[in-house]
């Protein structure tokens, strides 16, 4: 599947799913394509979801340093936010890539569980939960349609 995304204004939330197989590419189009929506300036909170990924093998450090330099020249636009990562078995490379970004001065944080990950970024797990299944349900073709 790749990276699908929700961008919620209402909540003022972005919803990230990572799922199956992720390329780098996958990732610089994701991050290209929220770094251009008109709404961003009003999210504040990011969650990451990438607890079902089956093989990030061509994410490497490298990779890390190009996201990093897309989101410091769109620093202004990322100021303020928080981000959560529901890393699970992708702690460790989740980790390094928080040791990369928060040197930009985002607030990012990498969990292990769901909830501790909402409860950081104050948005309801429940409720939560159901937006990421939305989100991974969405049919191939139509991603990051609302």
């Amino acid at each position: 599947m790749g990276i699908l995304y929700e961008l919620d204004t209402t909540r003022r939330t972005v919803f990230i799913v990572w799922d199956g197989i992720v390329t780098p590419e996958d990732w610089y189009r994701n991050v290209h394509e929220l770094l251009a929506r008109p709404e961003l300036p009003v999210i504040r909170r990011i969650l990451v979801d990438s607890h079902t990924v089956t093989d990030s093998s061509t994410i490497g450090g490298s990779e890390i340093e190009i996201v990093t330099g897309l989101l410091n020249a769109q620093i202004k636009t990322m100021i303020n936010k928080s981000m959560a990562v529901y890393a699970d078995n992708l702690f460790g490379k989740a980790k390094r890539a928080q040791a990369a970004i928060s040197h930009l001065g985002i607030s990012i944080v990498v969990f292990n569980h769901l909830d501790t990950a909402c409860t950081f970024l104050g948005i309801q797990v429940n409720e939560t939960r159901q937006i990421l299944g939305g989100v991974r349900a969405k049919p191939q073709g139509n991603e990051n349609q609302f």
